[in-house]
């Protein structure tokens, strides 16, 4: 597991901009839209509640920032049970069947996007102007790395696995997300 690190408003703007350009490249491999796996199936449904509660968040940005941090928490719950039943159950996984430097990489992100949720949260409890900007930087952010996951890595870890293998991914994620959530 990597270190936190201390990042900078301009850290989250650049990463936010290479997840902008990343989010707008073409995609070689074709995505499995409502197909695959138990778990594959899961983590899609699980990234639309982000993007829709991001979407209802960034709706009441321009209002009073107080009232967005009950929606901010739920947010950063739903964002870190994922994580963390990504990290137990797919992960892992990448790595034992030959995509190593993929693994390093999501989980690099998954930590970036539970700091700038928690950005969200201290700039929205402070009144800060600053929160609408951390809200599209972190949105941009979730967009590249879905799309990363679903485009390109989970077609490719589909593939690889076996059926029983996708079997006990699906277990792992479901479980781990469930109790993650209580």
């Amino acid at each position: 597991m990597t270190e936190p690190t201390s990042l900078s408003r301009r850290d989250f703007g650049a990463a936010a901009a290479a997840a902008a350009a990343l989010a707008a490249a073409p995609v070689a491999a074709q995505p499995l839209r409502r197909a695959g796996p138990e778990w594959y199936r899961a983590i899609q449904e699980h990234h639309r509640q982000l993007f829709d509660l991001m979407g209802r968040a960034m709706d009441g940005a321009g209002g009073r920032p107080m009232t967005l941090v009950p929606l901010i928490r739920r947010i950063n719950m739903v964002n870190a049970a994922h994580a963390i039943a990504e990290e137990v159950s797919i992960y892992p996984m990448i790595d034992i069947l030959g995509m190593r430097g993929r693994s390093q990489s999501l989980y690099r992100e998954q930590q970036m996007a539970k700091v700038m949720g928690t950005r969200m949260l201290v700039e929205a409890q402070q009144g800060d102007p600053g929160l609408r900007d951390t809200m599209r930087q972190l949105s941009d952010a979730l967009r590249a790395h879905v799309r990363e996951e679903e485009d390109q890595t989970y077609p490719d870890l589909i593939r690889r696995a076996s059926p029983a293998q996708n079997r006990m991914i699906s277990e792992l994620y479901s479980e781990t997300f469930r109790r993650a959530s209580a």
